[in-house]
């Protein structure tokens, strides 16, 4: 919903300049008091933490900790001093981190999330859930797309955001690599859980100011309020002359639409005959199936594969088939090191 500005006073008039300072002052304090930006620049204040101990900007050499030892009360005094209410960003040196270069099909946001999220138990020893992750895309070329792969396992991390926490710093706003500042390794937020406000005295003040705003506006927001009472009583009329019509046009839509599914079901589909063919013929024969099901139009595959990503790939790269998808996350065998694949794909009509 739109504020209509032509309703306030004229900003050469005396209300019009008293309100425009307000605005001014208020726009001032509310950008103080939201949120900080959460980047690893701009207000954070940002910990560097790498095989020699912890460092806060400035510092020319590093402050001895390990994880699992507590934190310096020293050190803390210097941070207390140096936040000034700024988010905290940890940053870790590269000798902590763990990267690899991924090459995966062009997916969606969503999907490829999920996708590098498979490959964490292939491309590190660690297992995931003993990891702190991200990524990020470097390039893009037709149907795939390669990313680089960051984490760090938590054993490494967590001591020192639990020990900011246990010191009444609260948890950082991000965890970051060195030189990759646009990539966040720590679990997505629900929520704004993980920022600080900074509302002291400014709240009644502004509060005050909404409320001044809310009396300059009151009499136009009435009048455009009985415009539109009048405007639904002729829209509800209008409606009321339509109402023939309509069900003229829901009896024509139903029609047609059983008129599609009638000439869709004499189309003439693919065979599953020709389908296992195609299938035989696409997939190499390190391709292992185990599991081959039709149902409504979609086919489920289950099976063994060096990596399932490709198998995934070759389908959405096959003209006979589409919206291929993993109905499940992959999974490694550890007896022979091969990864299980459920994929979902629908033929299409030749």
């Amino acid at each position: 919903m739109g504020l209509d500005l032509t309703l306030l006073p004229s900003e050469d008039t005396a209300l019009g300049k008293a309100l425009l300072g307000f605005w001014r002052w208020w726009r001032e304090g509310l950008r103080k008091a939201v949120p900080h930006r959460e980047a690893a620049g701009g207000d954070a204040l940002v910990i560097s933490l790498g095989e020699r101990g912890l460092r806060l900007p400035g510092d020319d050499a590093a402050w001895a900790w390990r994880p699992g030892e507590p934190l310096d009360a020293g050190w803390l005094e210097r941070l207390a001093e140096a936040r000034a209410g700024r988010p905290l960003v940890i940053r870790l040196d590269d000798d902590r981190i763990l990267s690899k270069r991924l090459r995966l099909p062009a997916l969606g946001r969503d999907e490829l999330t999920a996708a590098v999220g498979y490959q964490l138990a292939s491309a590190t020893p660690f297992p995931p859930e003993q990891l702190y992750h991200g990524y990020r895309v470097l390039s893009r070329d037709g149907n795939a797309v390669e990313v680089e792969l960051i984490a760090v396992p938590k054993s490494f991390a967590q001591p020192l955001i639990d020990g900011l926490e246990a010191a009444g710093f609260g948890p950082p706003a991000r965890l970051v690599a060195r030189d990759r500042d646009d990539t966040d390794l720590l679990p997505r937020r629900e929520g704004g859980g993980g920022r600080r406000w900074r509302i002291g005295w400014r709240m009644p003040a502004l509060l005050l100011l909404l409320l001044l705003l809310a009396v300059a506006m009151v009499v136009p927001v009435v009048k455009k309020r009985a415009e539109l009472i009048r405007l639904e009583s002729e829209l509800a009329a209008a409606r009321e002359r339509a109402a023939p019509l309509l069900k003229a046009r829901d009896r024509a839509l139903k029609l047609n639409k059983s008129l599609r599914e009638i000439r869709a079901a004499a189309e003439p589909g693919r065979t599953e005959l020709e389908i296992i063919e195609r299938l035989s013929e696409l997939l190499p024969d390190s391709v292992w199936l185990i599991e081959l099901r039709f149902a409504k139009g979609r086919i489920q595959l289950r099976g063994e594969a060096p990596h399932a990503v490709d198998v995934l790939e070759r389908l959405q790269n096959a003209p006979e088939f589409t919206d291929a998808r993993f109905l499940s996350p992959v999974s490694k065998n550890r007896r022979n090191g091969r990864e299980n694949f459920h994929i979902e794909i629908r033929a299409v009509a030749p």
